[in-house]
């Protein structure tokens, strides 16, 4: 007899043809039923709060979402869904010359009118109210499959939390909202072998790291099903996105950078600042659209990625380096070659000896410059509001009801409130409020010009840290730690429509 005769059978003899047949169409079948979804949400938590360009944002990352290669279904939810009602706050330009002295008394929008009107979202499904919210995002989720990959983008608002980073808050419409816990409780009920991913813009989004540990804990340990995500700003500080303006050449937010990079232009049509194809294989990741965001931005926003924020968390509990030397940033890693980039863009050389030293020197200044704009803001505001009140009770003298009246006018001045209107440009007190509100405006762009700075300062500081992190983490780490690491990674890695 043939000794051979006697080995076990291999598999691929055990089973029939027909049998292996079948098993092969199964997994061909279920590998082409994974889809990728992509949840919107988006829109203020009131028609006071629900500025123009938070709706602008959803309506670019949708279209940017539908033009990539790959398979993928958008659910959008949007303020208050499909209801006709005014939900979005717009500034226009003010046709008639004679609403401005109205605009400036009672702040309509000075040289603009401030208008609501319903959004303009196409494809809208539902609204953001928690009671609509909740019940459909549990149901979209229970009909999700193993292989499923699922993005969720938020562009709204947000609040830090009083105690216990768990009840940071992103804000729903009617004034409702999702803490840390709620997102991470409807993400737990997501089906074994869904991919979890999020893009968070709202401020203080950074607190929203926590959903890749078990129940939003303080710890290394991650959750079982993969998660990841990108926050546009750190759990302490705001974020850029706010405005009521419709022009987004003027946006300069994180997701106006983030999408940009996924979808290979710029928000207004035109190149990029740079290639966001780190690796060169001809796809950009969601994790180098957010590095994109990091370096080419110049923006208020100090972004965070959550395998960011676990070397964060493991240097805080394991590792402090000490002595000379061991805080150069090592361009051997991606961090640090790019810091270096975004510290010549700041006109730093991160390499020299003298660098501590000159961004230091840049950082408070610029700390100053955006303490005294603050502080002069804050006098012209209370110069503005006493000024508009003498104003208001001379006007209201002779025009009772003139602020409800104002209110009502649209975009032209009714013949009734023309002669108050000419009173008002003749009131010896107008000239000085059209002076301290217009000091006022280009107070602010500065404002906002040196919190630019300051944050692009930030940013070179946090890439310059994460490059000696993760120096140190590659040479020091646990293997369980790194195995941790690489599995956050790979999923902020993993390209949209990728395997």
């Amino acid at each position: 007899m043939n000794p051979d005769s006697l080995k076990r059978p291999s598999a691929r003899h055990r089973f029939p043809v027909a049998v292996r047949l079948f098993a092969i169409l199964l997994l061909w079948t279920t590998n082409a039923a994974a889809d990728e979804h992509v949840w919107l949400i988006g829109g203020g938590n009131n028609r006071r709060s629900s500025e123009a360009q938070i709706e602008q944002n959803i309506i670019w990352a949708a279209r940017t979402l539908q033009s990539l290669p790959g398979r993928r279904r958008l659910h959008l939810y949007f303020t208050d869904g499909q209801d006709p009602g005014h939900d979005i706050k717009e500034i226009v330009p003010a046709r008639d010359p004679s609403l401005e002295p109205l605009s400036r008394l009672y702040e309509f929008g000075r040289r603009h009118v401030v208008i609501t009107r319903n959004h303009r979202v196409p494809g809208v499904l539902g609204g953001t109210a928690r009671d609509q919210l909740e019940p459909a995002l549990e149901r979209d989720f229970r009909n999700l499959h193993a292989g499923d990959r699922l993005l969720l983008v938020f562009n709204g608002h947000g609040t830090p939390a009083r105690r216990g980073f768990e009840q940071h808050r992103l804000w729903l419409w009617n004034d409702t909202w999702f803490e840390v816990r709620d997102l991470d409780r409807l993400l737990s009920q997501l089906p074994d072998g869904v991919s979890a991913r999020f893009v968070l813009t709202q401020c203080y989004a950074g607190g929203f790291a926590r959903l890749v540990h078990p129940r939003a804990a303080n710890t290394l340990e991650l959750t079982k099903g993969e998660r990841c995500g990108f926050m546009a700003s750190a759990d302490d500080q705001p974020a850029e996105g706010c405005s009521a303006s419709v022009d987004v050449g003027q946006y300069r937010d994180y997701s106006t950078y983030f999408f940009a990079a996924l979808a290979g232009r710029a928000r207004d049509g035109g190149p990029l600042l740079r290639s966001p194809d780190l690796d060169r294989d001809g796809k950009v990741s969601p994790y180098e659209a957010h590095l994109y965001a990091m370096v080419a931005a110049f923006s208020a926003d100090v972004p965070r990625a959550t395998s960011e924020d676990f070397l964060d968390r493991w240097q805080q509990g394991l590792f402090r380096w000490r002595g000379r030397g061991h805080d150069v940033v090592q361009t051997g890693n991606v961090y640090g070659r790019l810091a270096v980039e975004l510290a010549r863009r700041a006109e730093l050389d991160l390499q020299s000896n003298s660098f501590e030293q000159l961004w230091l020197q840049q950082r408070v200044i610029e700390s100053q410059r955006v303490r005294r704009y603050r502080l002069e803001l804050k006098r012209l505001e209370r110069q503005i509001a006493d000024v508009q009140a003498k104003i208001i009770r001379d006007a209201e003298k002779d025009y009772p009801g003139l602020r409800k009246q104002a209110g009502k006018m649209g975009f032209t001045v009714p013949a009734s409130l023309r002669e108050a209107v000419a009173r008002i440009r003749r009131h010896p007190q107008y000239q000085s409020l059209v002076e301290t509100q217009n000091r006022e405006d280009a107070e602010e762009l500065k404002l906002l010009d040196h919190q630019r700075r300051l944050a692009r300062l930030e940013r070179v500081d946090r890439l310059r840290k994460l490059s000696l992190w993760l120096h140190h983490f590659e040479s020091t780490a646990s293997e369980p730690e790194k195995t941790a690491y690489r599995r956050l990674l790979n999923c902020e890695k993993r390209p949209l429509g990728g395997p």
